[in-house]
């Protein structure tokens, strides 16, 4: 994806708020928050599935992809499948926020997941048929450009032109 093409998916206004800056190192995360509301239905509000995975943030740098979790600790050697898929995209440099899951008959399970933490390609686990998917929800960074202070629709449709179906 070119810098251009990223630019003119924005509105005027937000072309005048974004600015090139270097790729930071770790973005803290947005975490979910316990409340005491009831559930509601408002079409102001994006409601997304919530998925029993790992939080997992991709730093693609040029050749580099790293995995990091969201207490900015090293994922690649636990999930180096994640790893191989990414190498076969042609992505920007990006980051991408998302979450790692197993799945068991079609549900994520966080116990069948748990068995991947601290492991890597030696572990025997890993040998263990077990299918590990990671779902991205948000772009953070794409092509020299912060962007989280964008509208959440806006980076979606910014990440639907970086990440191929």
């Amino acid at each position: 994806m070119k810098t251009t093409s990223l630019l003119q998916l924005l509105s005027s206004d937000e072309k005048k708020s974004v600015r090139k800056e270097t790729m930071p190192s770790f973005i803290k995360p947005m975490l979910a928050k316990l409340t005491d509301n009831k559930p509601f239905n408002n079409k102001e509000w994006i409601f997304e599935r919530k998925l029993d995975g790992e939080r997992c943030f991709i730093y693609k740098k040029g050749d580099s992809i790293i995995l990091k979790s969201r207490n900015n600790k090293i994922l690649n050697r636990s999930y180096p499948e994640i790893v191989n898929a990414l190498e076969k995209l042609s992505l920007p440099n990006c980051i991408l926020d998302g979450e790692i899951v197993a799945m068991k008959k079609g549900v994520t399970s966080f116990s069948l997941l748990q068995k991947r933490f601290g492991t890597d390609l030696s572990s025997k686990i890993i040998t263990e048929k077990m299918h590990i998917y990671y779902y991205v929800f948000d772009m953070l960074y794409c092509e020299n450009y912060l962007i989280t202070h964008l509208p959440l629709l806006t980076r979606k449709i910014l990440l639907k032109t970086v990440i191929p179906r």
